[in-house]
C-alpha cells in the first residue's frame, strides 16, 4: 500500500499535489539560467519511470510556497541538488540545500545526491563555497542526463541508505 498525505490540509489553494504518492527525487536547483540542465535531467528521470518533485510543476499562485517545498522535501526519498555557480547565489536554493545538509549532519540520514555542473574551475568554486560537499562523492554533469539516470537508478536499487555514495 502506497503512503499518501492529504496535502490539502497542508497547502491551501488549488494545489496540484493533493493526495500524491511519495517521490523518488526532490529536484533542488538554482536559476532559470540552468533550466536547460534541469529540464533535460527531469525529462530523462521521468522517461525512466522515476517520480520527481519539481517546485514549478507542483505549485499554483494560491499555494504557500514554503509549505509546498516542505511537502516536497518531506515526501521525497532523495534530494537531487543540481548545483551550478548560479545555484550558490540563489538564497532559497541554498536554504533548501542547507536544510538537507543539516538533516544529514543531525540524523546521519544520507538523503542528498549532489550533481555538479560547470567547468572544472566553476566546480572548484562550488566545492569551496559549500565545504560540506568535499566529504561527498558528487555526480559530475557531463551533458548526459541518461548517464546520470543510470547512476541514480543504481543508487535506488541498491540503497537504503545510500551505499558509499555519500562518504560520512
Amino acid at each position: 500500500m502506497k503512503k499518501t498525505a492529504p496535502v490539502k490540509n497542508l497547502v491551501p489553494g488549488k494545489s496540484k499535489i493533493i493526495m500524491h504518492p511519495f517521490y523518488d527525487f526532490f529536484l533542488c536547483y538554482g536559476s532559470e539560467n540552468d533550466h536547460n540542465i534541469i529540464w533535460s535531467l527531469l525529462s530523462a528521470l521521468k522517461k525512466s519511470g522515476l517520480r520527481c518533485f519539481m517546485d514549478i510543476e507542483h505549485i499554483d499562485d494560491a499555494d504557500n510556497f514554503a509549505d509546498v517545498i516542505s511537502y516536497g522535501l518531506m515526501n521525497s526519498r532523495y534530494v537531487l541538488a543540481i548545483i551550478t555557480e548560479n545555484f550558490i547565489n540563489i538564497p532559497w536554493s541554498m536554504s533548501d540545500l542547507q536544510s538537507v545538509l543539516y538533516e544529514r549532519t543531525s540524523t546521519g540520514q544520507k538523503k542528498l545526491i549532489p550533481v555538479l555542473a560547470g567547468t572544472t574551475g566553476q566546480q572548484a568554486y562550488i566545492m569551496e563555497s559549500i565545504p560540506e560537499l568535499q566529504s561527498m562523492n558528487c555526480i559530475q554533469w557531463q551533458d548526459n542526463p541518461f548517464g546520470i539516470v543510470c547512476q541514480l537508478r543504481q543508487i535506488i536499487l541498491n540503497a537504503t541508505p545510500l551505499p558509499a555514495f555519500c562518504n560520512a
